[in-house]
């Protein structure tokens, strides 16, 4: 496999943007900016983030990519009181890559069902699952005519 070159990244990016119907310009250094101010909020230390992005403790780019805010510090302040998160109402909950059970892939964190194999990545996404499949064996004569109609209608 080959790495995907900045251009193609931009691309791709610029494709998703618009569907998703962004207005922002989104570029790949706009996720260096994210990727190190998420860092900081997880409570990783400068100087291990100044040798990971620049390679060098003495840089004084990590200013220019840090993006906090006053809910940070507040957070910060907090903490060093020790007053936890949900004490704090935490409002930020962290979102997780799903990892399908059954074949690994690894999905969005909003991800209900696998990208790959299509199995529900949650109880309650297999429940609503199994709903539906049973509301299809208990009504048959629907999907059937819903199907004829969907062939009819695309030839």
């Amino acid at each position: 496999k080959v790495p995907l070159s900045y251009g193609t990244a931009s691309m791709q990016l610029k494709r998703i943007a618009a569907r998703a119907k962004l207005t922002k310009h989104v570029t790949p250094h706009l996720f260096r900016h994210s990727r190190i101010t998420h860092l900081i909020r997880e409570g990783v230390s400068e100087s291990v983030i100044k040798l990971m992005m620049w390679g060098n403790l003495t840089t004084d780019m990590f200013q220019t990519y840090a993006h906090l805010t006053g809910n940070d510090i507040d957070k910060e302040i907090l903490s060093t009181y020790g007053i936890s998160a949900e004490q704090q109402g935490n409002a930020h909950a962290r979102l997780e890559p799903r990892q399908c059970e059954h074949c690994k892939t690894i999905n969005s964190p909003i991800s209900k069902f696998c990208s790959l194999c299509g199995r529900p990545l949650d109880d309650q996404a297999a429940e609503s699952f199994e709903d539906v499949k049973q509301w299809f064996m208990d009504h048959p004569e629907e999907v059937r005519q819903f199907f004829e109609m969907r062939v009819k209608k695309n030839s």
